[in-house]
């Protein structure tokens, strides 16, 4: 029996036939699409939960910020009570971030003729916390009334990121996060730091 032996051509031509059906063949693509994208999405998905776990910390520090300089200003001096009063405040609104860790610093300024800077007159704070140092010139954000009584406050926090996918965009797994407000006296007059301790 005579057999019909295969040409180059006629290889070449099934193997171009197998190809093809092999492209028109769309079983398992859907498949395949999954397993290149899930990761991908699971990683967008844990990242963006950690980035909203950070963003909710920075509100917190946020308002804590605001309130404290918002109640130093409403009466004409701080006691020591007051600043231990402000400083628990702060600590409660930023709970359960670490509070033994944070830093609350209060200050009072005292804006220069020129309405672009201001010289502390005071500081108070959470105990360890760095305090401004008494007739250091600080800028000011814009443009302010010369001689007007100012209260800075500085709220910071060691923050360490919840799932870690936040890590290599900051540095590390600990960011400070931080906020400061800077509120004018309400009554018009010079708030005077009370506290000696």
């Amino acid at each position: 029996m005579f057999r019909h032996q295969k040409t180059p051509d006629t290889k070449a031509a099934g193997f171009k036939n197998k190809v093809a059906a092999l492209a028109k063949n769309k079983k398992g693509v859907s498949a395949i699409e999954f397993a290149l994208l899930a990761p991908v999405f699971i990683l967008l998905l844990f990242a963006s939960f950690d980035a909203v776990l950070a963003l909710n910390a920075q509100r917190k520090i946020t308002v804590a910020a605001n309130v404290v300089s918002d109640l130093a200003t409403r009466d004409d001096s701080i006691s020591c009570s007051d600043r231990d009063g402000l400083v628990t405040l702060a600590h409660t609104i930023i709970t359960p971030f670490d509070i033994n860790a944070s830093e609350v610093v209060f200050s009072g300024l005292r804006v220069e003729p020129d309405g672009r800077n201001a010289i502390v007159e005071w500081s108070e704070g959470s105990p360890g916390a760095d305090l401004l140092e008494t007739g250091r010139r600080i800028d000011l954000p814009s443009e302010i009334s010369p001689d007007t009584f100012l209260i800075l406050s500085n709220v910071s926090v060691p923050y360490t990121t919840q799932l870690g996918f936040l890590d290599q965009f900051a540095g590390g797994s600990l960011i400070t996060l931080s906020d400061q407000a800077l509120f004018s006296s309400r009554l018009g007059v010079d708030i005077l730091s009370d506290c000696t301790a």
